[in-house]
């Protein structure tokens, strides 16, 4: 006997973002069976995550008789083998990677590597405290004593 609401596994066949969600069409293993436009479960509100095409993912069957499909089951060849309980790794290619990792002390450490550029912008970029656009060095330059100007 079938179970109603029993998971499907799908292959997203698209993803798009409609009225400010996610969503994905997703083909199934019977030929001709598909479903478009379900909702892909986000982590919260504002948070968005793409499944990529061609990514298996599971859709289940609401209440409502509406659908949502969430949880990518295939893994990535990107993906680190070292992310330990309560860390944190996206990764997208072999050189772009967004990670938290816990330290020996129990710190955490956060890191960002691209494989293209990294643009932080804000009214003021702060490291460790101090407003990076606004930060000067005296230096020396032919034995002239100078102070670095703001940034162009």
């Amino acid at each position: 006997m079938k179970q109603r609401n029993a998971p499907r596994v799908g292959i997203v066949s698209s993803s798009r973002i409609e009225g400010g969600r996610v969503v994905v069409d997703v083909m199934f293993d019977r030929p001709g069976a598909s479903k478009s436009s379900i909702p892909f479960f986000q982590p919260f509100a504002g948070g968005i995550i793409t499944p990529n095409e061609g990514d298996h993912v599971q859709v289940y069957r609401l209440n409502d008789q509406s659908y949502v499909a969430m949880f990518p089951l295939n893994g990535s060849q990107y993906a680190p083998t070292d992310v330990g309980p309560g860390e944190l790794a996206f990764s997208f290619d072999a050189d772009t990677l967004v990670r938290v990792k816990r330290r020996g002390d129990g710190k955490f450490d956060v890191s960002v590597a691209a494989s293209g550029d990294v643009n932080i912008s804000g009214e003021s970029v702060l490291i460790n405290g101090i407003d990076f656009e606004q930060h000067a060095h005296a230096y020396t330059d032919d034995g002239a004593q100078n102070v670095t100007g703001t940034p162009q």
